[in-house]
């Protein structure tokens, strides 16, 4: 719904997730986001995940890269921590979604 609800107002929406993006283009396509940033899958087996500092760092580029804003962040996963702080200070919103205890924690120790 939250979704659906931006692209409506024509909101542009990405995806960021780990997963490589044989699997996270195709949620990305699937859920209607304009732009898939994933875990990109080098020639040599030397692997960064797209979580933490590195994802909130790929969205940063994206958006400069796009001038675009960061409106709002949707997660369940405590990784996300890096990128939830950013969407805080730059006055957006975050969603939530059925986060595990040790998210919330997470987020309660500031």
């Amino acid at each position: 719904n939250i979704i659906s609800d931006a692209r409506r107002r024509r909101v542009k929406v990405s995806l960021a997730s780990a997963p490589p993006p044989l699997y996270s283009a195709h949620i990305a396509a699937s859920s209607v986001c304009n732009h898939c940033i994933a875990t990109e899958m080098p020639q040599r087996m030397k692997l960064t995940e797209c979580r933490g500092e590195r994802k909130k760092s790929r969205v940063e580029e994206y958006l400069d890269t796009e001038k675009l804003t960061l409106e709002a962040v949707i997660t369940d996963h405590s990784d996300d921590i890096p990128l939830i702080r950013e969407c805080i200070n730059r006055s957006g919103k975050v969603f939530l979604v059925s986060p595990d205890l040790t998210t919330i924690s997470k987020l309660k120790q500031g």
